[in-house]
């Protein structure tokens, strides 16, 4: 049989497929502990999750803070000494911040497990936050602040959360200028011991988990003393600003940004598989509808896309991009434009098609690998789901029809329910 090389093969993705699947214990101290066991290579990664995130902070800035000084010393040794210590070790580390929680996480090779197993147990039960590294880390992170407030991207995107939640929201991300200097070492010790050292603690391992290194494991950090204290939530329910227009006026910007959303439903919500997919039409993928009109059609950006941001007690859908500020109002108007036409017409079967494999792929390639594997899970478990999450969304994927989209977009997408910033010359 000859080939017809004009033709491009047929792709047809089947909505059953097999993934990594995370295993969980219990350590010796309560601490739930889960792993994937699966890597040729003697790599490990050893991620420590606490529920430390931005929402239990009482003051702007302390949460990521103590996240991001947590390496920088402890009452026995300097930040120096560390960084020295695990580098020789051939040990990676880094922290990470989100609303939610915070994590450390180190990448090693397995035979240097127990020799940097004390070491991170220093950090987390012995950070010191010395004053010296406070004041040159808040130093750092207000001139980066400064250089960023020049740019209307980082200007429309830190007026977000506050427009679409209220700005006293916890989800509420907006920093301004003052907060840099009402941070005190008092403060973050004292969330330091509420949230690390009584908070609540949990322990993901990916790559070669093997007996030896899950026995490590449970030997140092099952050992460490635990004293929970269930933090206690703020509350969720969102007070947005009146108007539904932001605009911020920068005299020298050539650019505008524009950011445009709305509070939206959470992953566990039965529409969302049919709302994911409405999401990437519109503007969630390089060939969506938001990209062939403001790229390709009209050339006035570079880039466009829409997006769904979960929590577990919120969620809010949002698009974002650059424009010249000539014709940041136009671009606004074209947006709009491709909103109603997701409301008012149906999507035609090729495009369906076309969208429901690129998004069927998508999920496939998302656990590539142990370490993507574990971030999936990782992600469903924070937002209280289970692996049937992912095999629900699969088979909705594939389930769903042009009608449903349509309905589905009229149900949560009308434009009119949007909050829109735009940053730049007015």
């Amino acid at each position: 049989m000859q080939l017809n090389r004009k033709e491009a093969p047929k792709v047809e993705l089947s909505s059953v497929f097999s993934f990594l699947k995370a295993e969980s214990e219990v350590l010796n101290n309560g601490v739930p502990f889960h792993f994937i066991n699966y890597s040729e290579q003697e790599i490990l990664r050893l991620q420590l999750v606490f529920e430390a995130g931005t929402i239990f902070q009482k003051q702007n800035l302390v949460s990521s803070t103590v996240c991001n000084l947590i390496t920088e010393g402890t009452k026995k040794r300097s930040s120096k000494e560390i960084a020295e210590l695990i580098e020789n070790k051939g040990v990676f580390i880094e922290t990470e911040c989100t609303a939610e929680n915070a994590c450390v996480s180190i990448y090693c090779l397995v035979s240097q497990l127990e020799s940097v197993l004390p070491i991170l147990i220093e950090i987390i039960e012995e950070a010191s936050f010395h004053e010296k590294e406070i004041q040159d880390y808040l130093n750092i992170r207000v001139q980066n602040f400064n250089v960023n407030s020049q740019k209307v991207g980082f200007l429309t995107r830190n007026e977000f959360t506050s427009f679409i939640f209220g700005k006293d929201h916890p989800y509420s991300s907006k920093v301004v200028d003052s907060d840099f200097g009402n941070i005190k070492r008092d403060q973050l010790l004292s969330f330091f011991q509420e949230f690390y050292k009584k908070g609540e603690l949990e322990i993901y391992a990916a790559g070669k988990v093997n007996h030896k290194v899950k026995q490590l494991i449970n030997n140092y950090l099952g050992s460490l003393v635990r004293t929970y204290s269930k933090a206690e939530l703020p509350s969720f329910a969102a007070v947005p600003n009146d108007r539904k227009e932001l605009y911020i006026n920068k005299e020298d910007a050539v650019q505008t940004s524009i950011r445009i959303g709305k509070q939206t439903i959470l992953k566990s919500h039965s529409d969302f598989p049919a709302l994911y997919l409405v999401n990437v039409i519109l503007g969630g993928y390089f060939g969506s509808r938001l990209m062939a009109n403001l790229r390709e059609d009209k050339g006035y950006t570079y880039g466009v896309q829409s997006g769904l941001i979960n929590y577990r007690n919120v969620a809010y859908f949002v698009i974002s991009t650059e424009v010249g500020y000539k014709v940041a109002q136009d671009a606004v108007s074209q947006i709009e434009i491709e909103f109603n036409k997701m409301v008012s017409t149906t999507v035609s079967a090729e495009e369906l098609k076309l969208v429901k494999n690129y998004m069927l792929g998508s999920v496939r390639r998302s656990f590539d690998g142990a370490f993507a594997a574990m971030d999936r899970f990782k992600s469903i478990r924070t937002l209280g789901l289970g692996y049937d999450y992912y095999t629900n969304l699969i088979d909705k994927i594939a389930a769903v029809d042009a009608n449903e989209l349509q309905a589905t977009a009229e149900k949560y997408l009308q434009f009119e329910t949007m909050r829109t910033i735009l940053a730049g010359k007015l």
